[in-house]
């Protein structure tokens, strides 16, 4: 598996690729690329008007690309939501940052947020996650 990183905002550097290697090893994830990009919130806005028909801004997007010959994976996160988070949630942006490509990871691993205790189990993997392989210490609001 490869793992590719797009950043349109130079003020966030990806420093932790072999942890996300070894998450999405841990989690079976099986593609052979999975490319994150940090974007602009109007860039998320228009993808999610585009493929999702939701006129709103959101965090983060994933896609599955994959057909019969290669599996791909997108995920694609607003640097300004994600920045917006850190302060709610008084973390760091790097802090917020690995959540989303976590919570992206699940997505592909086959876990939804779309009902409300889907979203608390995935806050608590991504809680997991965070402290397994970045020793984050979460509180107990992120849940």
């Amino acid at each position: 598996m490869e793992i590719f990183f797009e950043n349109n905002h130079n003020s966030y550097k990806l420093n932790n690729k072999r942890k996300l290697l070894n998450l999405a090893n841990s989690l079976c994830i099986n593609y052979d690329i999975i490319s994150i990009n940090i974007i602009s919130n109007q860039e998320i806005l228009e993808m999610n008007n585009k493929f999702l028909n939701h006129n709103y801004y959101t965090d983060i997007l994933t896609f599955d690309l994959s057909d019969e010959m290669i599996k791909d994976a997108e995920i694609y996160i607003s640097y300004e939501m994600a920045l917006e988070n850190s302060i709610i949630y008084k973390c760091t942006i790097e802090e917020e940052i690995n959540r989303l490509i976590i919570h992206g990871f699940l997505h592909l691993a086959g876990y939804t947020d779309e009902t409300e205790i889907n979203r608390k189990n995935m806050k608590v993997k991504e809680n997991y996650y965070l402290n397994k392989l970045f020793h984050v210490k979460t509180n107990e609001e992120k849940v």
